[in-house]
Order: C-alpha cells, then sequence, then structure tokens
C-alpha cells in the first residue's frame, strides 16, 4: 500500500470515528433524561415544612442533580468548540493543475505534485482530526462516569423516597363483616 492510499484510509477513518462518537452520546443523554424525570417526581413528593426523611431526599436529589448537570456539561465538551481539518478544494487544485500545465510543465509531473499535495492535506487533517476525536473521546468517557454516579445517586435517592411515600400511606380499616 502506497504512503497517500494510507493517509488517505487514516482520514477516513477519523471522519467515521467522529460520527461514531457524536452518536455514542445518544444514550448518555437518553439515561439523564429518565434521570432527571426521576428527580423531579421525586421532589414532587416534597412538602414544606421538611421532615428528616425528606431533608435527606432534598439533599440526596441536589447531590443528584448536581452530578447530572455535570454530566451535561462534559458531554456538552465532547460536542462543542472543534474544528476539523479537511483537505484542499478540488476547485483550487483543478485550477493550480490547469495553470502549471499552461506554463509547459508536463501532465505526468503537474499529477504527482497534484498526488503528494493530496497526501499532505490528508495526513494533517487526519492528524488533526485524531487528536480531536481522542479528547471527544475522553470527555464522553467523563460524561459516562458522571451519568452512572448520577444513576446511583437517583437509586440512593430513591430510598427515603419509597420510605416517606410508604409512611403517609393511608392505613386500610379492618373489614367490617356482613350484617
Amino acid at each position: 500500500m502506497m504512503y497517500d492510499e494510507i493517509v488517505r484510509i487514516h482520514y477516513f477513518h477519523e471522519v467515521e470515528r467522529r460520527r461514531d462518537l457524536n452518536s455514542s452520546l445518544t444514550l448518555p443523554l437518553g439515561v439523564l433524561t429518565a434521570l432527571f424525570a426521576a428527580i423531579a417526581a421525586m421532589l414532587g413528593s416534597v412538602s414544606i415544612p421538611l421532615d428528616q426523611v425528606e431533608k435527606i431526599l432534598l439533599t440526596l436529589c441536589s447531590f443528584s442533580a448536581l452530578a447530572g448537570g455535570v454530566a451535561i456539561s462534559y458531554a456538552l465538551r465532547a460536542v462543542i468548540g472543534y474544528t476539523y481539518r479537511h483537505p484542499t478544494s478540488m476547485g483550487s487544485l483543478a485550477q493550480w493543475r490547469e495553470k502549471a500545465l499552461a506554463e509547459g510543465i508536463s501532465s505526468y509531473r503537474v499529477d504527482e505534485d497534484i498526488q503528494r499535495i493530496m497526501a499532505d492535506q490528508y495526513a494533517k487533517g487526519a492528524e488533526k482530526n485524531s487528536t480531536n476525536n481522542d479528547r471527544k473521546s475522553g470527555y464522553i468517557h467523563t460524561t459516562g462516569i458522571w451519568v452512572a454516579i448520577c444513576l446511583a445517586l437517583v437509586i440512593l435517592s430513591g430510598l427515603p423516597y419509597v420510605y416517606s411515600r410508604m409512611m403517609a400511606a393511608p392505613t386500610s380499616a379492618p373489614a367490617v363483616g356482613a350484617e
């Protein structure tokens, strides 16, 4: 395999990797949406004045929401602020080729130069895109960690929530015999 083929394959691998990384955020963001809905439902049961169990519930839900917010911030860092490099436009390359041919340079030599230029463009693009994708991957990994922390805190928050719901449930009166 020639050098120009290798860098072109690497360049397109990084383009595909970018697409895969961006789509890998779908599940964590969906889970976060469900977790925030659960937090909202649990907080909807809190009434003023707070008893001890509701204070614990409020504290745990606050930490859950904070962990979810941190996860969202890392997800945003994984998506926003990346400039990806692309090879030179074919229009400017075609103009350069026509100009070189008009100056009497052989078409074989011009085409070799174009192949070298494109290999250089693909190599630079692959390097820049690889660096971006590595950073993006790190932020996505950290997003997953914070989603897991948020999930654990929401589950922990469920304990005082269930306890408070059980204590608030009306007790049923004993059945009265039929007369």
